[in-house]
Parts: structure tokens; C-alpha cells; sequence
């Protein structure tokens, strides 16, 4: 281009003339280039281009020169672009030096990178033109290479925080959901995804950072029991999985478009031979097959995997230990409760010894009194105290499971039927009652008398929970309890059971009271409305025929109490027709051994006062004398379990041999173990529990010579 005849410019200072002809020079490459360019094809610049410009002072031309210019570049590359370029840039750093990069789609489908150096060779004076040059370099190579360390620098740095994260974090979740955070956010990772899953393979847990919306969908998958395909592909591999295009069994995943501008390595997270989970990660395109890339993540996999590792044996570690002081405190309450139970049962003896005679006395005072109103009071107290403590007694025996029982093949509904109007009596029309009966209920083998105390105590609680009014329901069911049930209850056993399920409306209850409710005398009802020994009883009874009892309650949200009773396989024993009992009034002969002289003389006037005849002995060797030099018969054999010489029932076969009709009537103080130790075992006995009263003696009596 020759601008000698613009003669304006010539007369200007070369300070402004040369920028502005630089700015036309540009303005006219730039037409002239975007007309051009329009029909061109884009090739690939294989080396290097340079451009130079040259001012003369002399005649103010202006050369364009191209030097090894071996290849052409894509359209916006070719020599007259390049130095427009090279020239803008140079004004615009007023002639300065500049280098920057660029990126470039090039023919072959792929982005190339290239860099700009621009620089003024000479500055300009009055004896010199000025040159400025411009070189344009394609420089992939080594931008990939500065791009890999940097991607793995950040990588690596990820890696530390992620360890750092593990060493402070003890959440599994928040574990996760940081760490895909660390990993984006360190720009070492496009996007992340860690999926946990379970000894079956199914996820449990995940966390993402950087995926887009459609990992909305994807979690529903998750949650449905879905691992996506690249995960199933890891198992059994232990290095990483590559996903560069997307399968066509990837199709049905909502992330796959995710994986096609990126590359996508997954691995499982093994430590041992235990799959934890899956990591996933999004690099650029490119750097997926890298091999440092992939053993950075498979360090970090590693990682990973450990921690989870170590998360789980600190959740073994705390489980094992809860239920150690589970286990331990259930074990104390049951220490405590056996503690009570042998003071209980040690004591019983004589102490029911002495009501026995309070009782027998008090019954033959009122018996023989005259009409005096004040001393038939006074005993009537007597008695009335001495039943009570009586009763007491009992159910400090049934609590410790020490009170001698004998078991029936039952069906549950059928004794809450027959008891339902009695409990109805017990509740109160301001309470509503509602029994709710299985159907086809299994069978239990449990003593009628302890479910009629089970069921008076319950339900005397929940109608005292109750302020005002309310409901108190009664259910019945079948249950079978599993291993992780047991595992879970000190005493449970994996089986079928009979569940009785007690429910009310009442206050509730916090969990302090919760954990002395079965405490003997711990009671929260006022003075006088209550023992403390109704769940005590329940509990006793309960564990006594190797059932179970939870509670649930809430302060004021009421309480439920569910008994689990062993399922029997014995059927249920039809009952014969009632039969009518002998008079009270007797004629037999009883052969009567005690070795408390205070008991055998009250028992005595009881048994011929009744018309008995009565042959008493205190001690099994003068019982049999007696037997020997008895010439009539004897019909009944009443005798204690514990004496001296020889036992209750050695005393009966020892009598039974020289008297085969003889019959037996057991009665003693002591507790279940006790009499179970005398050889007392089955349900081929009658029994009376010591202390009872001169009817009850008799209606034994009675019914044993009846049988």
C-alpha cells in the first residue's frame, strides 16, 4: 500500500501519522479478511508464523512481509488475521510488549492452543523506522502437559483435604457430602458422586457436587435399589473404570449427557474385601486415561474406603458397647430384682408361719365370741391386717418367681372373656374398655391364677393413670420374634408367642419412671392407694413362665405394656362338668404332720372343729408310729414339704406303701425352689400355700378327697 500521495499526512508529525494509518491499514485488513474468509476451508498450522511491519521515514510506505509461513491455519488464523492481531494488540499496549494464548476449534474435531508474542523491535527516532514483530505459535502440547500438573496439583490437594476431612469428620453422611464438595471445589474434579451401599449391594447413601438438576432423577433411581451400570462394572475390578462415550446401556441414566464432554472414571471403594460404596468423578476430556490421574483416584478411593472402614468399627465399637451397658444394666435390675426375691423367699417361711396362727386365731376368736360389738372389731382388724400382709407375701413371691404354681393349656381370650366383667367393675363407667381378640389365637401353658392377676394389676394401673376419662384397651395377637429382636432384649428368645398388649389414655410416663416401674414398692400414686408391688407381680409372673414384658409411654401420651407368652404346642384341655364339692363338715381321718408346734395345734382345733378326726404328729418318724398303730383308715395325709428325717413327699411313700388309698395334701411357707428341691415337681400333688385360712384349709381338704 502507497500513501505518498496523501499529502495532508505528509505534513504531520510521524507520531500521529503512523497510528493512524496503522488503524486504516487494520480496518481495511479486517474487510478485506471477513470478505475473504467466508469461502476459505479451515487447515491446521502445523509450525509457526510470523509477521512484520516496517515503516520508512523517507517515503512512509508501509510493506506487509510473511516468513515462514509453511502451513494455513483455520480462517480467522490466515496471515492477514494474524497481523491485524499482532498490530491491535500492539497499539492497544501503546507498543509495548504482549503475549497471551488462545484456543482454537481446528479441523480434526479438536481445540488447538496457540500463543501471541507482539513487541516493538526498535523505538522509533528521527534516523530509524520502527519495526514491530509478531509471533504466533501452536503451543497444545505443552498447554495439556501445564494444564495435567495443574489439574493435578489440585488433585493432590484435594486428596489432603479429604484426609484432613476424615481425620475431624465422624458423620458418614456429612463424610461424603464434604468430600464431593472438596473435590469440586479444589477444581480438581468437573463434578463428583459417591454412592454408598450395603452388604447386598443396594445404595443406602449418596452425596454429588457439580452434576446438574438431572441428578434429580438420578437420586430416585438410587432410592429405588439402583446402582447405574458404570458402578456394576467396577465390581470385581481393582483398578478404574473409564467412561469416555456412554454405552448404549447407559442410555436409561439420567446423567448421561454429564459424561459426554467429560471424562468419567469410576472405582468402588474397596478396603479389604468389603465394598463400601462407589466414587465417580468428571474430568476434562482427555485426561481420563492419564495414568497419574487415575492413581491419584485410586489413592483417593483408598481413602475413602478406610475411612468408611473406620467409621463402621466406630459404629460397631458404640453399638457393641450400648448394648454392654444395656446389658449390664439389665442384668443389675435383674441382680437387684433376685436380691429382693431371696429376701423375700428367705423370710416367707416364718413369716408365714406366724400369720398363719395370727389368721387361725383370729378366725376362732371371732368364731367364739359372745355378742361384744368392740372385740369382734378388734379382731376383725386383726384378721383384716394379717390377709393383708398375707398378700403381700404372695405377691413378693410371684415377683421373685418363686410361688408355686401349676400350669394349664389355655386359650388367653377365653380367660379375658371370662374375666371381663370383673374388669369392667374394676375400671369404671367414666372409662371406656375395649378387648380386642385375635383370631385363632395359639395356646399358652401358664397358671389360670397368674393371668387373673396379671390382668387385675394392669388394668388397676391404667384405670389409675387415667385423671378423668379415657380408654383402656385390650388386645390380643399372634408374634413371632426374630434373632435381631433377641439380640436386642437381654432375656428374649427367637419364637412364636402370645402377645397381651395393654393400652390406655392416661398421663404417661418419662423414662426415669419407666426404669423403676417394676421396682418392688416404688409406686408414684399418693399414700394409701397403693403398694408398689402390682408390676412387680406382673413382672415376676411374666418372667416366671419365661415370657417377656416391654413398656411404652410418654408423658402424656399414655402407656402400652405388651406380655409375650410362650406358644405351647399341648392343645388345650376340655373342661369336664363342674362337680359338686363335699360339705364342709367332715368325717375322715387326717393324718396331720408339723414340726411348728403353734401351727399343728391351730390346724388341729381347725380340722375338729370341723368334725375331723385328727392323728397329729411333729415329726415323720411319729407319723408313721401313728400310721402303724392307727387300726382304722385314714383318708388324707395333710403334711409340710420341709421337716425333719425325711421330706413331705418321702413321708407320703413311705406311708403309701403299708396304705396305698392314702391321699396327700402339701402345705408349706417356703418358695417354689425350695419345694421343687424336695422332689415336689408335676402337677400330681395338692398344694396350700401357707398362711391360709380354716375354710380355705377345708375346701382343700375337700376338693383333695373329692379327686
Amino acid at each position: 500500500m502507497n500513501i505518498s500521495a496523501w499529502h495532508p499526512l505528509r505534513q504531520l508529525p510521524w507520531q500521529v501519522v503512523v497510528p493512524f494509518c496503522l488503524i486504516v491499514v487494520c480496518s481495511l485488513g479486517a474487510i478485506t479478511y471477513s470478505m475473504w474468509a467466508s469461502h476459505q476451508k479451515a487447515i491446521r498450522l502445523s509450525t509457526l508464523a510470523q509477521a512484520m511491519l516496517q515503516v520508512d521515514k523517507h517515503d512512509s510506505r508501509i510493506d506487509f512481509v510473511q516468513a515462514r509461513l509453511q502451513d494455513m491455519i483455520q480462517t480467522d488464523l490466515k496471515s492477514h488475521r494474524i497481523t491485524q492481531i499482532i498490530l491491535f494488540s500492539a497499539i492497544c499496549v501503546q507498543l509495548a510488549i504482549l503475549f497471551f494464548t488462545f484456543r482454537r476449534f481446528v479441523r480434526d474435531g479438536t481445540w488447538a492452543w496457540f500463543s501471541l508474542n507482539a513487541r516493538l523491535s526498535e523505538r522509533p527516532s528521527p534516523d530509524k523506522p520502527f519495526i514491530i514483530e509478531g509471533f504466533v505459535s501452536e503451543i497444545t502440547q505443552r498447554k495439556q502437559a501445564q494444564e495435567s500438573v495443574e489439574h493435578l496439583n489440585q488433585v493432590l490437594w484435594a486428596i489432603r483435604n479429604i484426609n484432613q476431612l476424615i481425620m475431624n469428620e465422624k458423620d458418614r453422611s456429612r463424610l461424603i457430602q464434604k468430600g464431593c464438595q472438596i473435590l469440586v471445589q479444589s477444581r480438581g474434579f468437573e463434578a463428583a458422586m459417591i454412592i454408598l451401599t450395603d452388604k447386598s449391594r443396594k445404595p443406602v447413601s449418596y452425596a454429588q457436587d457439580g452434576l446438574s438438576d438431572a441428578f434429580a432423577d438420578f437420586g430416585q433411581l438410587l432410592d429405588q435399589g439402583h446402582l447405574p451400570q458404570c458402578c456394576e462394572q467396577t465390581l470385581g475390578r481393582s483398578g478404574v473404570q473409564l467412561i469416555r462415550k456412554p454405552s448404549p446401556t447407559c442410555r436409561k441414566c439420567p446423567l448421561t449427557h454429564c459424561c459426554v464432554h467429560n471424562d468419567t472414571l469410576c472405582m468402588a471403594l474397596y478396603y479389604m474385601d468389603s465394598v463400601y460404596g462407589f466414587l465417580t468423578v468428571a474430568v476434562p476430556l482427555g485426561q481420563g486415561d492419564n495414568q497419574e490421574e487415575q492413581s491419584l483416584l485410586h489413592e483417593l478411593a483408598s481413602d475413602i474406603a478406610f475411612a468408611l472402614r473406620g467409621l463402621e468399627r466406630e459404629e460397631q465399637t458404640n453399638k457393641a458397647e450400648e448394648e454392654k451397658q444395656m446389658a449390664e444394666k439389665q442384668l443389675a435390675q435383674a441382680q437387684k430384682m433376685e436380691a429382693i426375691g431371696r429376701l423375700a423367699g428367705g423370710v416367707a417361711h416364718d413369716f408365714n408361719n406366724m400369720l398363719g396362727v395370727i389368721m387361725g386365731c383370729a378366725d376362732m376368736a371371732l368364731a367364739r365370741r359372745k355378742d361384744s360389738e368392740s372385740l369382734g372389731h378388734s379382731l376383725g382388724q386383726i384378721k383384716q391386717a394379717a390377709e393383708r400382709s398375707a398378700e403381700l407375701t404372695r405377691q413378693l413371691l410371684a415377683f421373685s418367681r418363686k410361688q408355686l404354681t401349676q400350669p394349664k393349656v389355655l386359650n388367653l381370650n377365653e380367660e379375658i372373656e371370662n374375666q371381663r366383667l370383673m374388669l369392667s367393675r374394676l375400671i369404671g363407667e367414666n372409662i371406656e374398655f375395649k378387648f380386642l381378640p385375635a383370631h385363632e389365637l395359639w395356646p399358652l401353658k401358664v397358671d389360670p391364677s397368674q393371668i387373673d392377676q396379671v390382668l387385675a394389676n394392669l388394668i388397676i394401673n391404667a384405670r389409675d393413670a387415667i385423671s378423668d376419662v379415657g380408654s383402656i384397651t385390650l388386645e390380643t395377637m399372634n408374634v413371632t420374634l426374630d434373632e435381631t429382636y433377641a439380640t436386642t432384649h437381654l432375656y428374649a428368645s427367637p419364637g412364636q408367642y402370645v402377645c397381651l398388649m395393654i393400652s390406655d389414655t392416661g398421663t404417661g410416663m418419662d423414662r426415669r419412671t419407666q426404669e423403676q416401674i417394676f421396682d418392688p414398692f416404688f409406686t408414684t400414686k399418693q399414700a394409701e392407694q397403693g403398694t408398689g408391688l402390682g408390676l412387680s407381680t406382673v413382672y415376676g409372673i411374666v418372667s416366671q413362665n419365661k415370657g417377656i414384658i416391654n413398656v411404652y409411654s410418654e408423658r402424656g401420651k399414655g402407656t402400652t405394656f405388651k406380655l409375650y407368652f410362650p406358644r405351647t404346642q399341648d392343645t388345650v384341655l376340655e373342661m369336664g362338668p363342674v362337680r359338686e364339692l363335699w360339705p364342709v363338715q367332715g368325717q375322715e381321718t387326717v393324718l396331720l404332720v408339723e414340726d411348728e408346734e403353734m401351727v399343728l395345734e391351730l390346724t388341729q382345733t381347725f380340722l375338729q372343729e370341723q368334725g375331723y378326726t385328727v392323728l397329729s404328729a411333729r415329726s415323720p418318724q411319729q407319723a408313721l408310729d401313728l400310721s402303724a398303730r392307727h387300726i382304722g383308715p385314714i383318708h388324707i395325709l395333710l403334711t409340710d414339704v420341709i421337716l425333719p428325717e425325711m421330706n413331705g413327699n418321702e413321708l407320703k411313700t413311705a406311708i403309701e406303701a403299708v396304705r396305698p388309698e392314702v391321699k396327700a395334701l402339701f402345705m408349706s411357707g417356703y418358695t417354689e425352689s425350695v419345694i421343687v428341691q424336695q422332689g415336689m415337681v408335676g402337677t400330681k400333688f395338692f398344694f396350700i400355700q401357707k398362711p391360709f385360712s380354716a375354710a380355705g384349709l377345708t375346701d382343700k381338704i375337700r376338693e383333695v378327697l373329692a379327686s
